[in-house]
């Protein structure tokens, strides 16, 4: 099996709703890493830049390297710890404790994991401020809300190559600001494996329907949101006849954030790189505001087609995992969420199938694909040795590019979750996400205003204007941190 492609090209929608930065147009494998080909037949092999990264053979004396790591409680996807205590026959907890064995022998340090739910800005902002060193490395999920004077530029570190394969080129070069890189993301942790977006469809109700073959659809290329709507408008209904759909209601798609989750197949840009690696603001290019009126125009032709526990009625008492309970009971059609959670169907008795979420249209290129959570690496300036700190963290990351990340793509999806050989074709040939183009400006007005287009009446261009000065003040002060 080839490692091509479970996931990376260009960021989706949901994600970039919080984001401001460019585009890149290189095609990635799971880590968000250039593959190379290097056979004429076109088939990707391994080449130099999988060989071990060149650093000193150090005796740390026994150091308790720290990382702390914000746990998020969904408690869906299996593989947000770093360092897990003991093997416990689980094929992935298993790995991860003998790739760090690995590394705390030959470094001759012990690694230890310190978890919160509590802000990572704040906590990261305190220790600085107290002149703490109390983490070598943390472990940070969504905004970033402080910059290079509470933390250390990853472009001024002796041990760390960010050409390697094991970093994230287009998170990269979507984060660094004037030339600065606070935050990156590789592959020591496989969080965004798990969260890459995949859309999950019912194939006893897609049979029922008599829908067409999903999977070619995708392969030729005409997997879109208007084909998704062609051939889904029969299937919701009101089963218990009460004439109210809540969650006891057939639907041809369930999910989170409704219409942006299913529009996750959209590429929008909300900002690019300027010359001198800045985001500057692309809320006018008429393509970006013609995709969002397009997406605000299927949100309001198909309101009783999606079901959404934050928004409507749910009678279960289990929040967001309604949509695993509705999914699971032959309640819905689709369900977009990230590929891990196929673990939530072990139980299932219909069958199911992954599949990309569509496209906009037939003009775009690919799938593009959200995930959806990122957790990013970032030192803060107290630690007491930085050049130990990417010593170990280029070790680690390297271990779990060519350890972990074969183990979780072929055992953890192909073995243990999914069921059919078209899906991990669809995994490996057409879902892709880039969690590079998460640059976290903080900017909760743009989150709102794209929001209150697509869920209402305004259209993008209009709205848009009236708010622009308050989402450049937002980017403005975003800049500020890496000044």
């Amino acid at each position: 099996m080839k490692y091509r492609r479970l996931s990376t090209l260009l960021l989706a929608f949901l994600t970039i709703c919080s984001t401001a930065c460019g585009s890149v147009s290189t095609e990635e494998d799971i880590t968000g890493t250039t593959t190379t080909d290097t056979t004429s037949g076109g088939d990707t092999t391994v080449t130099d830049e999988l060989a071990p990264p060149e650093l000193p053979e150090e005796d740390y004396d026994g150091y308790e390297f720290r990382i702390l790591t914000r746990i998020e409680g969904w408690r869906v996807y299996n593989n947000e710890n770093l360092v897990v205590e003991e093997e416990n026959g689980e094929i992935l907890n298993d790995a991860i404790y003998t790739r760090n064995i690995k590394i705390e022998d030959r470094f001759n340090i012990n690694l230890t994991q310190i978890t919160t739910t509590d802000d990572i800005n704040n906590e990261v902002k305190q220790v600085v401020m107290a002149g703490d060193d109390a983490y070598d490395l943390v472990a940070a999920t969504y905004q970033m809300t402080i910059g290079t004077e509470y933390l250390v530029d990853y472009m001024t570190l002796d041990y760390i190559n960010l050409d390697k394969p094991w970093w994230n080129h287009n998170y990269i070069e979507a984060n660094s600001v004037n030339g600065k890189l606070c935050s990156a993301v590789n592959s020591i942790m496989i969080t965004h494996m798990d969260s890459v977006l995949g859309m999950f469809y019912n194939k006893q109700l897609a049979e029922e329907n008599q829908l067409p073959d999903l999977y070619e659809l995708v392969r030729s290329g005409d997997w879109t949101l208007g084909k998704f709507f062609e051939i889904t408008k029969d299937v919701s209904r009101d089963i218990n006849g009460d004439s109210v759909f809540d969650d006891n209601d057939l639907y041809s798609f369930v999910g989170l954030d409704g219409i942006l989750r299913l529009g996750s197949g959209v590429k929008l840009e909300y900002a690019v790189k300027d010359e001198n690696d800045y985001p500057t603001l692309n809320l006018e290019d008429e393509k970006l505001l013609l995709d969002i009126d397009q997406l605000r125009n299927y949100a309001q032709l198909y309101t009783n087609d999606i079901y959404d526990p934050r928004t409507d009625k749910n009678s279960g008492g289990d929040g967001d995992k309604a949509v695993f309970r509705m999914f699971t009971n032959d309640q819905a059609m689709f369900l977009v969420h990230g590929v891990g959670s196929a673990q939530m169907f072990r139980d299932m008795k219909s069958n199911f199938g992954v599949i990309p979420t569509p496209k906009l249209d037939e003009s775009q290129e690919n799938y593009f694909i959200s995930p959806d959570i990122t957790k990013r690496l970032i030192i803060p300036v107290t630690a007491s040795d930085i050049d130990r700190t990417s010593i170990i963290i280029e070790a680690l990351a390297y271990e779990g590019y060519t350890y972990l990340r074969p183990l979780y793509y072929e055992t953890m999806l192909q073995s243990k979750y999914l069921r059919d050989e078209e899906s991990i074709e669809m995994l490996d040939e057409y879902i892709y996400t880039n969690i590079g183009f998460n640059v976290n400006t903080g900017s909760t007005k743009l989150t709102e205003v794209v929001n209150s287009v697509i869920k209402g009446s305004s259209e993008a261009a209009s709205t848009f204007a009236s708010n622009k000065s308050t989402i450049q003040s937002e980017l403005d002060k975003y800049i500020e941190l890496y000044e």
